[in-house]
């Protein structure tokens, strides 16, 4: 096996230096450096989920771009001078918050810096060597957030989103949020375009699947809520609403808080 392949099994990116490098201590100084500076950003990403969700229910809640332009900020400097291992782990929390200040511009029709936003996540992923599973499946979500500006180029927007989820699920069947927006694609899909076929399939898979199968606070556990929220919306729109009110009940348990949920109005049988 070749010294590059062992080290980015081990999840380390090592610049060239360090792989070229003929001296066993040279080797293993640039591995204990890039082990540090993995370590010290699991430390910096710790609960950047939750960060990036709270900043937008904040900026919500005060009609302000405040806490998660602030995030993105900080994220952006936290990647000057970092490796290219440490930039493309940050990269991702930078796509994630500028998919949710997205959202925010969107709600308050500011389309143009929605349509930025959103670019500059999908860059940030696209530009990513090596993706992961998470790569594919965030960069499906902004993918499928951005064709509300697509235009003319929808339809290829769409059929690589859902390329993506689809590499998304081949590089790991056992991530949830990979099916989640695969499901998301298949619901916004026409019918005529072959739709909603699969959408009940996949968030039943999703929400069959742990979180996460290694607990960690600096990896994305996101995709629960949304595919609660996807398979209560196909309940009610193409199959009559049965089982919805129970399955409302059992999300709203998880999730008490979430707005998405507690939009949804289902109406009591007469």
């Amino acid at each position: 096996m070749r010294k590059e392949s062992i080290f980015l099994f081990l999840g380390i990116l090592l610049p060239m230096s360090c792989v070229q490098a003929k001296s066993l201590q040279t080797t293993s100084k640039c591995k204990a450096t890039m082990l540090t500076e993995k370590s010290s950003l699991k430390v910096e990403l710790k609960g950047m989920q939750e960060q990036v969700q709270r900043a937008f229910y904040t900026d919500m809640t005060l009609h302000k771009d405040e806490e998660l332009s602030h995030l993105i900020h900080q994220l952006t400097a936290a990647a000057e001078g970092r490796s290219a291992s440490g930039v493309q782990l940050i990269a991702y929390w930078q796509s994630y918050a500028l998919y949710y200040n997205a959202i925010y511009y969107m709600q308050h029709q500011q389309l143009d810096k929605a349509s930025e936003a959103v670019t500059k996540g999908i860059s940030l992923l696209e530009n990513r060597d090596q993706k992961t599973s998470e790569d594919y499946a965030m960069l499906s979500r902004l993918e499928g957030l951005s064709l509300a500006f697509a235009d003319s180029k929808a339809a290829q927007l769409s059929h690589t989103m859902m390329e993506h989820s689809a590499l998304a699920i081949e590089l790991d069947s056992s991530n949830p949020r990979a099916y989640v927006v695969a499901a998301i694609g298949d619901f916004f899909t026409p019918k005529a375009y072959g739709g909603r076929t699969r959408v009940k399939a996949l968030l039943t898979k999703a929400l069959e699947l742990p979180t996460q199968v290694v607990k960690s606070d600096y990896n994305p556990s996101w995709g629960r809520e949304e595919a609660y929220e996807y398979l209560l919306r196909y309940l009610l729109e193409e199959e009559g609403g049965k089982g919805a009110k129970e399955l409302l009940d059992k999300a709203l348990v998880e999730f008490p808080y979430s707005y998405q949920l507690r939009s949804i109005n289902i109406k009591p049988n007469p």
